[in-house]
């Protein structure tokens, strides 16, 4: 089973893992021909013995959501990625080698939950090679006047600051907009160093699978307050706004974490990045969209 996801290919073999991806629909936007030559590939033959000797107290990132506990750990070179189910009592297990095009999980029936989040982090991994990253984000499409191009905004921001309220009041503002993703997009630095945004199988609770791909016109950090107000960062500070939107685990592993921080200077070089502290209203969405699409800078 193959999937292009940012224009990259990516084979998922073993046994139960291409069954998997098969048949969930957010998936199947995304699958594309068997005769495709793969860039990477994720493989469930993990043998375990590899593992399970990681000690528990030695993580150097955890993460817990639902019931479900995420453990990290490195050994210079070698990444072992953990997720447990509380309520399964089953565990996945992923293997990340530095340089090699493959990550290995091992086998198992595991529930969506854990299968979506364990392909998310084994995609992100592979595609951070080819300067291309997930943003946590909400994304619009807009056309832009005068040329019938389309270009593509994202909203920024910690759960909760109103990411996808206020892509929602600039589609109801200009409804010749539409929204690509609302929460995992895909980033990708292309080898002209233009910058895209593509769709992808991970949306957040909004259904929205896009097989689909345009220029990213700009980024936007968004915080609340009781006024609207934008402006334009410099290079640090955009720096500052993008880097935690990107996946957090890399970070803290030596070998990807260089590669985090040139995609994200890659990024914040080709795009121009804006703070919007705003009420959650159609005054904000109205002062976004004109100071971003009012002029091509």
């Amino acid at each position: 089973m193959k999937l292009s996801i940012a224009d990259l290919i990516f084979s998922f073999e073993g046994q139960n893992l291409p069954l998997y991806v098969a048949s969930m629909p957010f998936f199947r936007p995304f699958i594309t021909d068997e005769s495709a030559e793969a860039d990477f590939y994720i493989s469930s033959d993990l043998d375990l013995s590899l593992v399970e000797s990681f000690d528990e107290s030695k993580s150097i990132f955890n993460m817990d959501f639902e019931d479900i506990s995420c453990r990290l750990f490195d050994d210079g070179g070698t990444t072992v990625f953990k997720m447990f189910e509380a309520g399964s009592g089953m565990t996945l297990w992923e293997r990340w080698e530095a340089g090699s095009p493959q990550v290995h999980i091992s086998e198992g029936r595991y529930s969506q939950s854990v299968y979506r989040y364990a392909l998310w982090t084994a995609v992100n991994y592979l595609a951070s090679t080819a300067n291309c990253l997930a943003i946590h984000s909400s994304a619009n499409v807009f056309p832009v006047e005068g040329s019938g191009e389309l270009e593509a905004l994202i909203c920024l921001g910690e759960s909760g600051t109103g990411k996808s309220t206020h892509t929602r009041l600039l589609r109801e503002q200009y409804p010749q907009s539409f929204l690509l993703n609302d929460d995992s997009p895909f980033i990708r630095v292309m080898d002209d160093g233009k910058v895209r945004i593509f769709g992808s199988p991970w949306s957040g609770k909004t259904p929205c699978y896009k097989q689909q791909n345009y220029p990213l016109r700009a980024i936007m950090r968004l915080s609340q307050a009781p006024y609207n107000k934008i402006e334009k960062l410099g290079p640090i500070q955009a720096i500052g706004a993008l880097l935690p939107s990107a996946p957090p685990a890399m970070n803290y592993i030596e070998y990807s974490s260089d590669r985090i921080c040139d995609f994200v200077s890659d990024v914040v070089s080709a795009v121009p990045v804006y703070h919007l502290a705003c009420l959650p209203n159609h005054d904000a969405a109205i002062l976004s969209y004109s100071t971003i699409f009012g002029s091509k800078e």
